[in-house]
């Protein structure tokens, strides 16, 4: 469905240029009824890459369309940054966003006159916490509420705040809020929670993948020494990666620490005996102007890219788990 047209129909022409695509996929026309037709609650889980940022970016124009201020709570402060750099698109059609992160000086007069603000949980807790003080009474002006990776409620250590946070938005000014993620098991009770309907809670399946994953699970030799295992599953992911890379394709794997990526990259280099073999580094912590979450580190090498993030090694088109 055109872009265009699809926001014309709920009077929402003037934000097409807030979009960076010129047509809305299959998950995302499913979802429009429900996010521009209505003021209910959403709550809407769909694979990754599967679009779930232009929900977001809907209900956040639809209150922006009604004279509201919206907020997104993300869970890492760099994505935060990412968000910030994303929409500049808002920007340009005259509507300000304003990043309130721990990081960051707040500046209370910008954030009450923003219209979108992008905030972390923790961050929104001590607002919310504080919001009879003049320094964070703008947290009570807030419209709707667009909450990034919901699951994040099932967090032993993060989950809690989330939730107290939400439970005292909610008290506080009443937003509408739109909770999205990926992975969602237990999708009715969050909508319960949220007190969404069923006409607004969407649960998109694999179907709804713009890619096909298969996912696989294979095993490595391992020993006594875990020094020497944590290479083994090292090079026995990259074993799997490459066919892909020499039929042409591309392959994401992730390991656990930033050395874990060089020894990435000087194996690969043996493998190919290249002397054009590049080594590209990306770690948000280290730079405000990172757009990577704050715990990924990234060398890339010729079609073959490793990134530290967690535990978990992947291979694209093939997912490899030790």
């Amino acid at each position: 469905m055109a872009l265009a047209e699809a926001l014309a129909d709920f009077e929402l022409s003037d934000f097409a240029d807030a979009f960076a695509f010129e047509s809305f996929n299959r998950m995302q026309q499913e979802a429009l009824p429900g996010l521009l037709g209505s003021d209910e609650n959403v709550v809407a889980s769909a694979p990754t890459a599967s679009g779930k940022t232009a929900l977001a970016e809907l209900a956040i124009c639809k209150a922006l369309a009604e004279g509201g201020t919206a907020l997104f709570v993300a869970p890492l402060r760099a994505l935060t940054n990412e968000k910030e750099a994303d929409w500049e698109r808002f920007e340009e059609l005259g509507y300000s966003v304003y990043v309130v992160t721990g990081e960051r000086d707040l500046n209370p007069r910008r954030a009450r006159r923003a219209d979108i603000l992008v905030m972390t949980p923790e961050k929104t807790d001590s607002a919310t916490r504080k919001h009879d003080s003049r320094r964070y009474d703008f947290v009570t002006d807030i419209d709707v509420c667009v909450i990034d990776e919901v699951h994040l409620l099932d967090s032993d250590r993060r989950g809690s705040v989330l939730e107290v946070t939400i439970s005292r938005l909610r008290r506080l000014c009443d937003p509408r809020v739109v909770a999205l993620s990926a992975t969602m098991p237990n999708i009715d009770d969050v909508a319960a929670w949220l007190d969404a309907p069923a006409e607004t809670t969407f649960e998109f399946g694999d179907e709804y993948r713009p890619v096909d994953l298969h996912a696989d699970v294979r095993t490595y030799t391992h020993g006594e020494n875990s020094f020497a295992d944590k290479y083994r599953r090292l090079y026995r992911a990259l074993d799997l990666a490459e066919p892909h890379i020499d039929d042409g394709g591309q392959a994401l794997v992730f390991v656990s620490s930033r050395q874990d990526t060089v020894q990435a990259r000087l194996r690969r280099k043996l493998a190919t005996r290249s002397p054009n073999v590049t080594s590209k580094w990306a770690h948000a912590a280290s730079t405000t102007t990172t757009r990577r979450p704050s715990n990924w580190k990234t060398t890339r090498f010729g079609s073959l890219h490793s990134t530290a993030s967690a535990s978990t090694t992947r291979a694209s088109r093939k997912t490899t788990r030790t």
